[in-house]
């Protein structure tokens, strides 16, 4: 896309949603048309993955010297260019908000991921943390808890789920919740590259994934709890 020319009377903001695989950036207008308020909006691998390709490798490649550091300017870089792809005058920029699992987080902030690598597994940080780059605030997002990140949980906010209703955040980290009764229960856990779409060379895809997984349901061949039943293991598909 070419590089917006920015108007003297409109200002703008942007979203990073900061995960393990993948990054997006969206750009915003301020005050823009309701029905076309986004200006721009890219998605890109996430560069850390050269030090890691899930949370664990990347916690543990944090704690050798001077990595941690490295880590932090590779993404933070990362998405700056992905930002100058579109904003030509960063002083119309206003802020940006950070969003992503409570690791990446930590990551993009230079603060040591450490404590999610080990029991009880405590939060890096707690609070919104600002950071300006480039004369631009950052806000980054605490999670919830160590493995339930601020994106999942800005997206039940943003979704208003009634009771019932459960959101499925499905990437390198998964993340399900479900509100009951007006509260939010929510439960973890790694996905791999399979929600990731990184098996796409061998012809397996997230969504036909899960529609295997349904259909099997449906027919009584996996039970409720995941484990598929003895009629199916010993005699397959009719």
């Amino acid at each position: 896309m070419d590089k917006e020319i920015i108007s003297d009377t409109k200002e703008y903001y942007a979203a990073v949603d900061l995960g393990t695989t993948s990054i997006a950036v969206t750009v915003f207008v301020e005050g823009g048309h309701t029905d076309e308020p986004t200006l721009y909006r890219e998605g890109f691998l996430n560069p850390q993955f050269k030090f890691g390709s899930d949370v664990i490798s990347r916690i543990t490649v944090s704690m050798r010297d001077g990595y941690l550091e490295k880590m932090r300017d590779t993404v933070r870089e990362a998405i700056l260019n992905s930002l100058h792809n579109v904003v030509s005058d960063f002083s119309k920029l206003r802020h940006v908000i950070v969003l992503g699992n409570t690791c990446m987080a930590s990551l993009f902030l230079g603060i040591s991921p450490e404590s999610l690598g080990v029991a009880p597994f405590t939060m890096p940080f707690q609070k919104v943390k600002r950071v300006f780059l480039e004369g631009v605030p950052f806000y980054v997002l605490p999670g919830a808890s160590a493995f339930l990140g601020a994106d999942s949980v800005a997206g039940a906010k943003q979704l208003s789920l009634s009771d019932g209703e459960i959101l499925m955040d499905l990437g390198t980290n998964g993340e399900i919740l479900i509100r009951n009764h007006g509260m939010y229960f929510a439960s973890s856990a790694a996905c791999g590259p399979a929600f990731e779409n990184c098996t796409r060379s061998k012809g397996i895809l997230a969504n036909k994934t899960l529609e295997v997984i349904s259909y099997a349901l449906s027919k009584k061949r996996i039970a409720r709890d995941g484990i598929l039943t003895s009629d199916f293991i010993m005699n397959g598909y009719e």
